[in-house]
């Protein structure tokens, strides 16, 4: 009679290692497919920031502006590695809820600063249209 082998110390008795591999299905997404995801973010947030260095600029008060976007870059830069990386994305209903709400906000700032003057008012409309 031939005794069987025993078990490896890495598998516990009664327990066999899976044949397959567990590997995961989620394809990364291309670098067009990632540039196109994020360049209408990168629009808003370029026209918001040519907006607002106006009031940087010209308020004392409001100087270190380009102190806070540096700050903001450099924590996102820190944050990107451990950001979960297969989340699932919105409901694209409620994107479109949340931009046509934003809209009239945007269109109202733009329209205030052509017509009137450009103010903080102005730009905090701005603010609230694209957030």
């Amino acid at each position: 009679m031939s005794a069987m082998p025993p078990p490896s110390s890495s598998e516990a008795p009664g327990q066999s290692q899976p044949a397959i591999p567990m590997t995961s299905s989620v394809q990364e997404p291309g670098l067009i497919e990632q540039v196109m995801r994020w360049l209408p973010l990168g629009l808003i947030l370029l026209w918001w920031m040519r907006d607002l260095s106006f009031q940087w600029a010209s308020l004392v008060e409001y100087q270190f502006g380009w102190i806070v976007v540096m700050l903001v870059a450099y924590l996102v830069w820190e944050r990107w590695p451990t950001r979960p990386k297969h989340d699932r994305p919105t409901n694209f209903k409620l994107s479109l809820a949340i931009a046509l709400v934003g809209l009239p906000f945007v269109l109202f700032a733009e329209l205030y600063k052509i017509g009137v003057a450009r103010v903080p008012s102005s730009s905090f409309l701005l603010s609230l249209g694209c957030t």
